[in-house]
């Protein structure tokens, strides 16, 4: 009796999470076809059944449905719900505080996104895509010389030593050199 019970738990767990991918599926073509509300909708029902890193994927989805639909404010608190996730993974946690920044800066609000910009640089496990990006949004006369070096410094010990990270550092390091920091 013992083993029908866990089969058929089993089975239920199986379709249920069959079920719930399918509805993530459906979300993401709906995204993709510009249908953002209804795409919304669909991440919202999945997110409680979610944790670690497919509810901290989720959630960022969310996000973005509403910064589509140029509901920024909206957008900002849904992507910061991102970090406070348990097991988040990190790259959807930098990508949601570049966005925020973008719906900042889509509203005209330079200075904030600008924090948040910076929030990325200094953010371990972004990818090496979104470190260019935002490292270029930073306007580096406000931060000062000496700003602007701790920025170098702190992104150079984030981003890993690897071949495909290299240009990118060599960058950093070139830039630190001209303001006489070796």
């Amino acid at each position: 009796m013992k083993r029908i019970g866990l089969v058929v738990l089993v089975g239920l767990m199986l379709c249920l999470g069959t079920t719930l991918f399918a509805g993530l599926e459906e979300a993401d073509d709906l995204y993709n076809q510009g249908k953002y509300a209804e795409a919304l909708a669909e991440y919202q029902n999945a997110l409680p059944t979610l944790s670690g890193e497919d509810a901290s994927l989720t959630q960022f989805h969310i996000g973005c449905c509403l910064e589509a639909q140029k509901k920024y404010d909206e957008a900002i608190l849904e992507y910061q719900k991102v970090s406070a996730i348990p097991n988040a993974n990190p790259g959807y946690i930098s990508n949601a505080q570049w966005h925020i920044g973008c719906c900042l800066e889509a509203q005209g609000k330079y200075d904030e996104a600008q924090s948040y910009y910076l929030s990325v640089c200094r953010q371990e496990g972004a990818d090496l895509y979104l470190y260019k990006l935002a490292f270029s949004k930073i306007n580096k006369t406000k931060l000062g010389r000496d700003g602007y070096i701790k920025l170098l410094q702190d992104m150079i010990f984030i981003i890993p030593a690897t071949q495909e990270n290299a240009e990118f550092l060599g960058i950093l390091k070139s830039e630190l050199k001209k303001l006489g920091v070796e």
